[in-house]
């Protein structure tokens, strides 16, 4: 289906007190183009103020990391209207940083991700250390996985992961030092456990009823290709997520101070683990499961997000400032 090259649409955010400005600083924010199309093709009929107002669900973490940097930057005071850049991949973001063509990037990274690069201002993390929710997920007919109850039973388990995931291998090693296989690609490791090559790998959770996760693999005729949670067990990342700012960028010193703010003053209020809750990050179906300790030296103890039932509101809800949302694509 065709796309129209540009698609303004109108985002509005409650900001923390009436400001007056002369005009808005148009924030670019790089975002791969496979997801840049699906989404402008969702927006099309169901614009992002709906989103942002919360007056319609989340579609996915994506949607959600997206929502989250807009929202700290209006709850800080920064006025802005946005242009989505497409990345053919994030690889190129750098170069994009370094020719001062995008702001920041749409999607959040471990903060000791070596992607991220001197090209870029890390912001504080928006989720800490301790915090990152993930499932141990297996094929349906894995008997033995899905009957694992406790950290020795998971250890007895052949856990994959992706070569370039570190931070999963990091965890998966500290589970399990033997075991461990790696996939170059992500639909290598779902199939390798449906084949019975492997049983488990760590994984986040979506927003979906079912919890499970699939891989459309377009190259054998469209199989899908679907992992399970291991029911009743589930485990924290020992690592953090943060947002990035192109350290070329001319506003680059006052969007990652905006960010910071608006991140902690989210925190402070709910919001933020109210938007990471309906996008999925945290589960009501699992809040009761056990969480499996991940085995680490000097371990220390962690200062947990509010809980879900937190309620939150915007700093003056009735003080609203339109940004316009522009989709430059190809």
């Amino acid at each position: 289906m065709k796309i129209a090259s540009k698609i303004l649409i109108y985002i509005a955010c409650a900001l923390s007190s009436a400001l007056t400005h002369a005009e808005a600083y148009k924030v670019k924010i790089g975002i791969e183009s496979d997801y840049l199309n699906y989404l402008a093709f969702y927006v099309n009929g169901n614009p992002l103020e709906q989103i942002v107002l919360g007056r319609t669900k989340l579609l996915d973490r994506s949607m959600a990391e997206i929502l989250i940097q807009a929202r700290a930057l209006a709850e800080a005071g920064f006025d802005f209207d946005v242009e989505f850049v497409p990345l053919p991949n994030v690889l190129r973001a750098n170069v994009l940083a370094e020719q001062q063509r995008i702001d920041l990037l749409g999607s959040s990274y471990w903060s000791d991700d070596p992607d991220i690069g001197n090209a870029f201002l890390k912001s504080v993390p928006h989720i800490r250390r301790g915090e990152a929710l993930v499932g141990f997920f297996t094929a349906e007919n894995n008997q033995q996985a899905m009957a694992a109850k406790n950290l020795h039973d998971l250890q007895q388990l052949r856990f994959i992961s992706v070569e370039n995931w570190e931070v999963d291998k990091r965890n998966i090693k500290n589970i399990s030092g033997k075991n461990v296989h790696y996939a170059k690609h992500f639909r290598y490791l779902m199939r390798m456990i449906n084949i019975d090559r492997a049983d488990v790998t760590l994984l986040e959770f979506d927003n979906k009823a079912g919890l499970s996760r699939f891989f459309w693999d377009k190259s054998k005729d469209d199989e899908a290709l679907w992992l399970h949670p291991i029911p009743n067990v589930v485990t924290y990342l020992d690592a953090e997520r943060v947002f990035v700012v192109a350290a070329s960028s001319p506003k680059a010193q006052e969007l990652i101070a905006a960010l910071n703010r608006g991140i902690q003053r989210m925190r402070a209020s709910g919001e933020l683990k109210h938007i990471l809750t309906q996008a999925g990050y945290y589960p009501r179906q699992v809040e009761n499961w056990q969480v499996i300790d991940i085995p680490k030296a000097g371990a220390s103890s962690i200062d947990v997000m509010p809980s879900s039932n937190t309620s939150y509101s915007s700093s003056n809800p009735g003080d609203a400032h339109r940004h316009s949302v522009e989709f430059a694509l190809p």
